[in-house]
């Protein structure tokens, strides 16, 4: 009891009261814009090495998965923040732009969508992987321009190096151009599946905000959507723990930042300003 009246009474008002702080949101927000740079240049240097001018739109919009992802979320984070924050009291003025947000948001749904898209793509393709039955000699695909994987990272088979290789059983074809051992095929897996539920968990958080959204517009509470969002957070931080056991420490670095980012929708939520009933639509 003693712990619960803690946190209702001193540790939960502290964290949502430095959620709302006026210089933390746009430090958070610039700090996840920085990061969709980085991606797109991560992934800028991986099409370089893996794409060329034949390969087809859904290999470069698979590749740039992230970017777009990414591109999808930061549409969708800003238009919340204008509708919960921007727009909560004063929303009558504003009722045209209010219906165009929600028109962008749909946009930026579609983005996301095709995150969901290429992950069950990239599942359904790992899933019909098979392995060669003889694995060919790391030497022998010095020509071939053939990059070995594991665990997110590329390295091209070359002259200098492809005696390192040795006595790893390269069999998994992950690509046409693109080999790994058991180990990195089973890693590549678990990568799979996280990105694919990750991406699930996270509409799911949006849902809870439309939801939440919509319930301030007719005037009701929250009811239990903030405790719902707190359990699909939980989940959302599990898969953060397994990039960085991995070594992706940007990836959880990331994934911090979103929560924080909608934590701050929700703050909104909560907030006096949010408080008012928004005007019907």
């Amino acid at each position: 009891m003693a712990i619960q009246k803690a946190l209702t009474q001193s540790v939960l008002p502290g964290f949502w009261k430095l959620v709302q702080s006026p210089w933390l949101k746009p430090l958070v927000y610039g700090l996840l814009l920085l990061n969709s740079v980085l991606y797109f240049l991560d992934e800028w240097r991986n099409a370089q090495l893996l794409l060329s001018a034949e390969s087809s739109w859904l290999q470069w919009s698979g590749l740039f998965k992230t970017t777009i992802d990414e591109i999808g979320w930061l549409g969708l984070i800003l238009a919340f923040e204008i509708e919960t924050f921007w727009l909560s009291a004063r929303s009558s003025a504003f009722f045209v732009l209010r219906s165009l947000l929600r028109s962008f948001r749909w946009l930026c749904y579609l983005l996301l969508a095709h995150t969901v898209m290429v992950n069950v793509t990239a599942g359904y393709h790992y899933l019909n992987v098979t392995p060669e039955v003889d694995a060919p000699s790391p030497c022998s695909l010095v020509e071939a321009n053939v990059f070995y994987t594991h665990n997110l990272s590329y390295t091209l088979i070359e002259s200098d190096n492809c005696l390192s290789f040795e006595g790893r059983d390269l069999k998994y074809y992950l690509e046409p151009n693109v080999i790994s051992d058991e180990a990195g095929y089973q890693l590549a897996g678990w990568h799979a599946w996280f990105d694919f539920q990750d991406a699930l968990l996270w509409l799911l958080v949006v849902a809870v905000i439309e939801l939440s959204v919509w319930r301030r517009h007719k005037g009701r509470s929250l009811g239990r959507m903030p405790l719902v969002a707190g359990l699909i957070y939980g989940a959302l931080l599990i898969d953060g723990g397994f990039w960085m056991i991995n070594g992706h420490y940007l990836y959880m670095y990331d994934q911090l930042l979103w929560i924080f980012g909608f934590w701050a929708i929700e703050a909104n939520l909560r907030s006096k300003q949010s408080s008012v009933p928004l005007m019907q639509s």
